[in-house]
């Protein structure tokens, strides 16, 4: 029997390229690495005050079929063990870890304040992808230079300020960049590759940036954010970049929802909006009440592991988290 081709398995020419994370600072250590895998897989970040820490997770981490909301679960428990944030977790074994998981789960705003990034990518094989000159010449694109001002085969969409806010919608070089990153030319000269775009959703060009809006696979999520993404195509890309054929059909659903012409979003998906961070709490006292109540909290639920009894988890709620932190 031949196996059944899905929209996530045909190719592997689409998919989530980054999901960043802003870490909540109630169990963070003030001294944790920055260099956490070998890979880049996973990768922390500051903002330019120092007073903003980020958790980024790579494609490479990701499996498209699997629920990307447990990945980033797997992805804490792993900042966890490398010392990322002080909290004394129990995997020693398969229900103990179970346990782990499904606490940080229901319970994530203890270690996540909320999303920051989703970035959407879609590859191309040479020759299918060409940007029109016109709308370089126009400012419709802005063509990056580097550092030493030479033009390069990176693209940016007109909402770009330089050191200030990323463009909506980039098209580059995916070859260029990776010898620019060192990768293996042995690597770079077997993809079939040549150009990428990306969707990049940060929360000044998208409200729905909500840990929720990630439930299920690869292909959820991108009929859910479909139509978010072709509103955001057709006011910044359409007709500024030309792909030929239907060689990306993620790409190919993108641009016929954004040939409709719709310049607004109605939300009738149901995409839930983000809620805004509140301040932390300062008072010493309180963060290590918080915190014992936490832990208390969590043992309590590692502890059946050791009496080898049901799990108490209501999987009717995405999570219990509520309040402040």
């Amino acid at each position: 029997m031949k196996d059944i081709k899905t929209p996530e398995t045909k190719k592997n020419n689409a998919g989530i390229d980054k999901v960043k994370l802003i870490l909540n600072p109630l169990f963070l250590n003030p001294a944790h690495p920055f260099y956490i895998r070998a890979d880049n897989a996973l990768t922390i970040h500051k903002n330019k005050e120092g007073n903003i820490t980020y958790l980024a997770i790579h494609a490479e981490y990701f499996n498209p079929l699997f629920d990307y909301r447990m990945t980033i679960v797997n992805a804490i428990i792993e900042a966890i063990n490398k010392k990322v944030f002080f909290f004394p977790i129990s995997t020693d074994d398969f229900f103990s870890l179970f346990l782990t998981q499904a606490f940080i789960f229901q319970n994530i705003c203890y270690f996540i304040l909320g999303v920051s990034q989703v970035e959407f990518c879609f590859d191309f094989p040479e020759g299918k992808v060409a940007i029109n000159k016109d709308a370089i010449k126009n400012g419709d694109i802005i063509q990056y230079r580097d550092k030493e001002d030479n033009l390069t085969n990176t693209y940016y969409t007109s909402d770009y300020e330089p050191e200030k806010k990323k463009s909506s919608y980039c098209v580059y070089n995916k070859k260029e960049k990776l010898i620019h990153d060192n990768k293996s030319r042995d690597e770079i000269e077997k993809m079939d590759v040549e150009y990428r775009i990306e969707a990049r959703l940060n929360r000044e060009n998208c409200p729905y940036l909500d840990i929720a809006n990630l439930k299920g696979t690869y292909e959820d999520i991108f009929k859910r954010f479909q139509p978010f993404l072709a509103v955001l195509f057709y006011n910044h890309l359409y007709g500024h970049v030309d792909v030929k054929g239907k060689s990306n059909t993620h790409f190919t659903r993108l641009e016929r929802s954004a040939m409709k012409g719709k310049t607004k979003y109605y939300n009738r998906q149901g995409l839930q909006k983000y809620k805004p961070i509140e301040k932390p709490f300062d008072d010493e006292i309180i963060i290590r009440g918080i915190k014992e109540g936490i832990l208390e909290k969590y043992n309590e639920t590692i502890q059946i592991a050791n009496n080898h009894n049901e799990m108490p988890v209501d999987d009717s709620k995405d999570s219990k988290c509520s309040g402040k932190l």
